[in-house]
């Protein structure tokens, strides 16, 4: 008992001081929590509300209405009960018949419990009622319009099933409440209400009437100030009108007409919305609905097909498209066929009319438009293909068709291919036109003008899955020859492209007509530059999956064999061609690690080669390393854990050991050719991943610096920095690296004229993963700024520092 008259006094006090407050919400919020928490009830509130509420005073009314409306707001939503929510609601539609001054708050009060979970099923009804009858909304300022446009969006999308018993009541009401609606705030809001509220209210003998409310507001004339960040935009308010007057079938008969009218303005806005209209009108009106607008809709968009304006072009294609694909997709009788059929025999003719010849100012539109056409549905690919092709191969072969004209045309002839959907697989109707096709990018492949030839090569890739039997052997033959002795790289690499395709659809083929016979590498053994064409191109075609293990052996015995200078340049640079493709992943690397054992041959070819000193023509070239250790990179990149502390294990002793061996690539006074194979090394160490362990490391380290610190040759002592740069960024953060960093730092800056690189490299390693030393590395490379002898050194070793490593070799980095 003295807990519930306490509980009373609490909430007698909010309640005191939220009618004497001006600004009451934070005593409303207190009241909520207060019943949130059971320490009262709604019932109570009402109770001792009800002097204000039922006070002959407006303004005392007006406060206790405000307070109970507010109160409910911060009510969780399924905390009320249906029987709390039956008297709020009998209170507030009664109270819909009182003073203007009380009508804001309640409406606010209805709003917050329309959100409510447990409001009864029979409530909406009444409130919507009580609404129309008391309320005149255009009276009403604009945020209490918005409440109540905010409670029939929750009452149509939440009650629709009672109150779609109320009937044309209902939506006579709702087209009384948003009619002469001017705010875009609340348009905003209406708009986007009332696409679900047409689609699920019939409209009945109200139909005409709805659209003619909406459509006062089209084309939308407003403009908001750029300046408020909040703005409600015109665009904002043309998107959401259109769904609003296409969202019924019958608004067919008023919508068109309207957007004939406004399309053959002079306004640029007008045309715009009404492309867009026309094009929301295609995906819900039927062909009975648009039918005897067809010739009119055509007329007005063959005029904005043509025009200037970039914009309203787009919008126009994208419109044509659209009403192509809708009439040619919906179930139609024999005579709406027929009325189709007419129509895009029309459009077609047009277009081929105004792309008779390329140098006309209009046929690049045209092709636009009949690509548009053809994009639209199978049926009028069909009808525009039949037509089109024939008119561009005609005038392909016209003697008057010079070389440009012609690279034109095949350009127009695939793009018209490339977008069509049906083909003679789907329909062998079209075979003989495929053949023409085929014909054409035949004679253009042969032709002795590259970009021609190029054009010709690449139709041959759109139309791969279609060609005979017949032509892709004559195609093979002429691959190959243009692999072999065209000069344009640029047509070479499109027949190459070209070879892969096919080799993907016709692998059988490909592998006995062309790997194993016109392009296999014994066959051209008498001519390098035509043996590094011939794998070059085979390269392309390895990674396809059965073509990797009969080509990929080849090209690495060309680089593990008899060392011979034109074939060992071939292999390698073609072997990283190969891991640089973009469609050459971790499975071919694989392949080339486990079955070939490429890292292997490769590590242990260049170490015989430089230990022997013959070949120097090979084993003294830098781009020949650079490239290998390309390759070597890449594949170990790829590898798991164990494969990489495999190659670990193997290979780190070799380049340690110098006592008596020929090859000493980390001792200083060894002879630059050597020095070098430390990117072997980094190609080998550098992509592990962090947790491969690295024997001998701190001796590993202390070679590469004296060798990075010590060397004349720069690709040594930047390979070598780079080196223990990785190892840094890569090691744990402990009382080791602390200790190795603080060596370093004393054993550099004593020796700065030749350490510049290794500084520089370790300060990025340092920065790229956050450690605290970078911090102090980064002021000593600032210092070295003031240094005559070393200052440009030490501002490219910031350029460095601030440069991206394109190379993932599962380094710290850290986000600044």
């Amino acid at each position: 008992m003295e807990e519930d008259m306490g509980a009373n006094d609490v909430l007698d006090d909010l309640i005191s001081e939220a009618v004497t407050q001006e600004n009451c919400n934070n005593k409303c919020i207190d009241i909520a929590k207060c019943i949130e928490n059971r320490d009262s009830e709604l019932f109570k509130l009402v109770e001792k509300l009800q002097p204000y509420l039922t006070d002959k005073d407006p303004a005392r009314r007006e406060r206790g209405t405000h307070i109970l409306a507010d109160v409910l707001g911060h009510i969780p939503p399924e905390f009320l009960q249906e029987s709390e929510l039956i008297i709020v609601a009998n209170f507030f539609c009664d109270r819909l018949k009182d003073n203007a001054a009380v009508i804001p708050n309640v409406l606010q009060g209805i709003l917050a419990m329309a959100e409510m979970k447990n409001l009864p099923r029979d409530a909406p009804p009444v409130i919507v009622r009580m609404i129309f009858q008391h309320i005149q909304c255009d009276t009403l300022k604009q945020h209490e319009r918005n409440n109540i446009y905010k409670l029939f969006r929750i009452l149509i999308s939440e009650y629709s099933e009672e109150l779609l018993l109320l009937g044309e009541e209902f939506v006579l009401g709702l087209m009384t409440m948003i009619d002469g609606e001017r705010d875009p705030r609340n348009l905003l809001l209406v708009f986007n209400m009332l696409p679900h509220f047409l689609r699920t209210f019939p409209l009945g003998a109200l139909t005409e009437d709805m659209f003619d409310v909406m459509s006062c507001y089209y084309p939308i004339d407003f403009f908001s100030n750029p300046s408020d960040p909040n703005r409600i935009t015109r665009d904002s308010l043309a998107a959401a009108l259109q769904p609003c007057l296409t969202a019924l079938p019958d608004f067919a008969e008023f919508c068109i007409p309207l957007l004939l009218e406004k399309l053959d303005s002079d306004r640029r806005t007008a045309k715009l919305d009404s492309l867009k209209l026309l094009q929301g009108c295609c995906k819900t009106f039927t062909f009975e609905g648009i039918e005897k607008y067809l010739d009119g809709l055509y007329g007005s968009l063959k005029r904005e097909l043509f025009a200037a304006d970039d914009e309203i072009n787009k919008e126009a294609l994208t419109a044509l498209k659209q009403l192509v694909h809708m009439l040619t997709s919906a179930p139609i009788d024999q005579h709406q066929a027929s009325q189709i059929h007419t129509m895009l025999n029309n459009i077609v003719q047009e277009g081929i009319h105004h792309m008779n010849d390329v140098a006309l100012g209009k046929f690049f539109t045209a092709t636009h438009i009949l690509i548009a056409v053809a994009e639209a549905s199978p049926i009028a690919c069909k009808t525009v293909i039949m037509q089109v092709v024939p008119a561009l191969v005609n005038q392909f072969h016209k003697s008057s068709t010079d070389a440009g004209g012609k690279v034109i045309l095949l350009q127009t002839l695939s793009t018209f291919v490339a977008v069509c959907e049906v083909t003679p697989t789907s329909d062998p109707e079209l075979s003989t036109l495929w053949e023409d096709i085929s014909n054409v990018y035949m004679t253009s492949a042969q032709l002795d003008i590259p970009q021609v030839k190029k054009e010709g090569i690449h139709g041959f890739i759109i139309v791969s899955k279609s060609v005979q039997t017949e032509i892709r052997s004559a195609l093979y033959d002429l691959i190959c020859n243009i692999v072999k002795t065209e000069d344009s790289t640029e047509v070479r690499q499109e027949a190459v492209t070209c070879l892969k395709e096919f080799s993907r659809i016709y692998p059988d083929e490909v592998m006995e007509q062309v790997v194993f016979s016109k392009l296999h590498s014994s066959k051209e053994s008498g001519d390098a530059s035509i043996e590094f064409r011939c794998v070059s191109a085979l390269c392309e075609v390895a990674v396809v999956e059965p073509f990797t293990t009969c080509i990929v052996p080849q090209i690495l015995d060309f680089v593990a064999g008899e060392p011979q200078t034109e074939k060992c340049v071939t292999g390698i640079k073609c072997l990283r061609k190969l891991i640089e493709m973009p469609d050459a992943g971790p499975k071919l690397h694989k392949y080339l690690y486990v079955e070939c054992a490429a890292v292997a041959r490769l590590v242990s070819w260049w170490i015989q080669g430089l230990s022997t000193d013959t070949h120097s023509d090979i084993f003294h070239s830098k781009d020949l390393l650079i490239d290998s250790a390309k390759v070597i990179n890449t594949i170990l990149r790829t590898q798991s854990n164990s494969i990489q502390s495999e190659v670990v294990r193997e290979f780190t002793p070799r380049f340690m050991e110098t006592h008596g061996n020929i090859f000493r690539p980390l001792d200083v006074t060894a002879p630059r050719h050597q020095t070098q194979a430390v990117l072997l090394l980094e190609a080998l160490l550098s992509p592990l991943h962090q947790d491969v362990m690295i024997p001998q490391l701190s001796e590993l380290i202390t070679k590469l610096k004296t060798l990075s610190t010590g060397s004349a040759d720069p690709l040594t002592s930047r390979c070598a920095a780079r080196l223990v740069a990785c190892f840094i960024n890569k090691a744990q953060d402990n009382e080791y690296l602390n200790t190795l960093l603080c060596d370093l730092m004393s054993q550099l800056v004593a020796t700065s004229d030749n350490a510049l690189t290794l500084f520089s490299w370790i300060t990025k390693s340092l920065v790229m993963r956050g450690h605290e030393a970078g911090q102090v590395w980064t002021e000593n490379l600032i210092n070295f700024l003031n240094d005559k002898a070393v200052g440009s050194e030490a501002a490219d070793g910031f350029r460095l520092i601030m440069s991206q490593e394109e190379e993932h070799n599962y380094c710290n980095v850290r986000w600044l």
